[in-house]
């Protein structure tokens, strides 16, 4: 039987096969769950229009350059997201008086409405999810961030991902 130490902990291979298949799992949670959180009960909206209206309701008026470099995103990638929130009448485009070619971006009733459900939810999470967390002692925290880190790494190193 093969073993491995860690932390001066002998393992067998068949319990980190168990944890790194359960890990696997709690990812997909994590993911499936990001996803479904930001669905609005108002209209059907994506992950990336609900944190682009996040993102105009911290810092409007905003502009498309602005945004899109706020959330790293491509002008027109920020302009197709745009485009989206305006057909569902979650945000319009205002010219600035002073210069008609600028436009500036803010929220309507209903988009303001996304982002406070979106907040109500992000706030329920943080409160439940420290609960459980205030449980557990630092050092095993320490340990479970340093394990987040290093399983980082191998996703960022990934071969087949290399550019």
């Amino acid at each position: 039987m093969l073993r491995y130490l860690t932390k001066g902990v002998v393992m067998n291979r068949e319990t980190l096969n168990q944890f790194n298949k359960r890990f696997q799992g709690f990812v997909e949670q994590y993911d499936s769950l990001s996803k479904r959180q930001h669905i609005s009960n108002t209209t059907s909206i994506s992950v990336a229009e609900i944190h682009t209206l996040v993102t105009i309701a911290k810092m409007q008026p905003i502009n498309l350059i602005r945004l899109a470099e706020k959330r790293s995103v491509s002008r027109s990638a920020i302009t197709q997201v745009v485009k989206n929130l305006e057909r569902k009448d979650l945000l319009i485009k205002e010219k600035v008086p002073e210069n008609s070619k600028s436009i500036y971006l803010k929220l309507t009733a209903s988009g303001l409405e996304v982002v406070r459900e979106h907040q109500k939810q992000d706030d329920y999470l943080n409160k439940e999810v420290l609960a459980i967390l205030t449980r557990y002692s630092p050092s095993l925290l320490e340990d479970m961030i340093g394990l987040m880190d290093d399983i980082e790494k191998v996703w960022k190193n990934l071969p087949w991902l290399r550019r």
